[in-house]
């Protein structure tokens, strides 16, 4: 055997060493892709990837019924205190309505009886002058009480009607009361939905507390910016105190409400001390002074 062949064959004995290492290498590393994915069964159950897609797709179903269930059962709620909040206004409409009308009625009762009671006064006046010149002719008096029974007739007519409008005065200022009552309770019905007659600045903020985190970087220096917005219930022109720890430092009136709704600017009004960044403000005070506790 020459040198060739003995090259050949020990490069072929090498490459079977190589080839068979790669051969256990690959047996050692080798995965059943099929029971990986489908699962397998036995004393080593496994839980293959398919059936996990599975699980996790009929969970991913399962929680979007629930989301469709609340996006309904909300616009549901959202419907139908928009429909309840147009009736009341619809009806707050009707009844200030209607008590606009009994006023302008009850205004020119009030004036007619007045034109009735300076009509009596002229007649009463026409009568004595009447009767002061009784004196004069028996043919002037003759028609003079002629004249005076046609007007006794007319001021009786109009003193009648006149005690018919007095008569209704009552009446209808207990409708106006009742009207009143109608138009508070109307009020109070709005103010469970937020709103109300008036603009809804006028009514008391909701009892809360905050902090001023900021002094605001405009012109004012009595300008501070608060942690709380619309989103908390407060709205433009409420009033809050200031206050640090047990010292009161003031009150302010907000001004602004950021967009966001969440923070809102207030104007100091009434300084008893220096606020700085930190401080804290309420809207309580406002229901203890109002109800005297």
């Amino acid at each position: 055997m020459n040198l060739i062949g003995k090259i050949f064959v020990f490069l072929i004995m090498f490459l079977s060493v190589v080839f068979m290492t790669m051969a256990m290498l690959v047996y050692a590393t080798h995965k059943n892709w099929r029971a990986e994915v489908e699962g397998s069964t036995g004393p080593n159950k496994v839980v293959g990837w398919k059936q996990k897609y599975d699980d996790l797709t009929k969970q991913h179903e399962e929680l979007k019924a629930q989301k469709d269930a609340l996006k309904a059962q909300f616009d549901a709620e959202r419907i139908a205190k928009e429909r309840a909040l147009s009736q009341l206004q619809t009806k707050l409409a009707l009844v200030t309505k209607e008590l606009d009308d009994k006023s302008v009625e009850l205004a020119a009762k009030s004036t007619e009886a007045s034109t009735l009671n300076e009509q009596g006064n002229k007649l009463a006046d026409l009568n004595k002058s009447y009767a002061e010149s009784e004196s004069k002719t028996r043919a002037a008096l003759v028609e003079a009480q002629k004249s005076s029974d046609n007007l006794f007739k007319s001021v009786v007519a109009l003193s009648d009607k006149y005690h018919d409008l007095v008569a209704q005065i009552p009446s209808l200022q207990e409708r106006a009361e009742q009207l009143a009552r109608q138009v508070a309770k109307a009020s109070l019905l709005l103010g469970t939905f937020g709103r109300t007659i008036e603009d809804p600045s006028d009514l008391l903020p909701p009892p809360m507390d905050g902090t001023i985190t900021a002094l605001s970087k405009r012109d004012d220096p009595n300008l501070v910016e608060l942690s709380l917005g619309k989103d908390d219930g407060l709205r433009t022109n409420h009033r809050i105190d200031l206050y640090r720890g047990n010292a009161y430092l003031g009150n302010a009136v907000v001004t602004e409400i950021s967009p966001d709704g969440r923070t809102a600017v207030a104007k100091i009004v009434d300084r008893k001390a220096p606020v700085r960044e930190g401080d804290n403000f309420t809207t309580r005070l406002q229901y203890l002074t109002k109800n005297g506790k």
